[in-house]
């Protein structure tokens, strides 16, 4: 995980201070649910990047996929990031594949205070079936079973995760308020503590 020790206040205005966080980790792990406390505890805004991307496209994920291919979605996908990398006071939740493009890879070391959510595999795969967006906003990335292709993209994506964040946390059994205020204490600690840190 990467060293950046000059964060503050998470909502202070100082030039040090962090002025927009992203969360990112594979489907299922939380990021948009935990996006929308720390935005509403902070009073700043949450931004789910997946749902700009469809309100823009003006249809679903899958759709777009299909039509486009991997390649133009990802495309898009590094446009939205480098234009909310522009704004202050956003919480970002990103999509699963995201660290796959090396421009957003360094978008989110530039520009973010970057937060890795994880779950286990088993974890993941009971929230996908219970989520009614998933054929939607969430189509099979390859010919495998769910949880070949969990198991074998969460080994692919590792070291860009890693490469991008500052924070690990897993979402496994840690309620949202309290992942939101373990974010919320490592981003007060700053230089005073030394990075990684991992809490699961």
């Amino acid at each position: 995980m990467r060293d950046r020790n000059h964060f503050e206040d998470p909502v202070a205005h100082s030039a040090n201070a962090v002025v927009r966080l992203a969360l990112i980790g594979y489907r299922c792990t939380g990021k948009s649910s935990l996006a929308q406390i720390l935005a509403q505890q902070w009073g700043w805004r949450a931004v789910d990047l997946d749902k700009v991307l469809q309100e823009r496209a003006r249809k679903d994920i899958a759709d777009l996929v299909r039509e486009q291919g991997w390649h133009s979605f990802r495309m898009i996908e590094a446009e939205l990031l480098r234009e909310f990398s522009k704004h202050e006071r956003v919480v970002v939740a990103t999509g699963g594949g995201i660290i796959e493009t090396p421009e957003c890879r360094e978008t989110l070391k530039r520009d973010f205070y970057t937060v890795w959510l994880t779950a286990d595999i088993h974890t993941i795969l009971q929230r996908m079936s219970k989520d009614a967006n998933t054929a939607a906003q969430r189509p099979p990335l390859t010919d495998k079973t769910p949880e070949e292709e969990v198991r074998s993209l969460l080994e692919h994506r590792r070291p860009w995760y890693q490469e991008c964040s500052i924070l690990k946390l897993s979402t496994d059994r840690m309620s949202l308020p309290r992942l939101a205020a373990e974010i919320e204490k490592a981003m007060h600690r700053g230089d005073k503590e030394e990075f990684p840190i991992r809490i699961e």
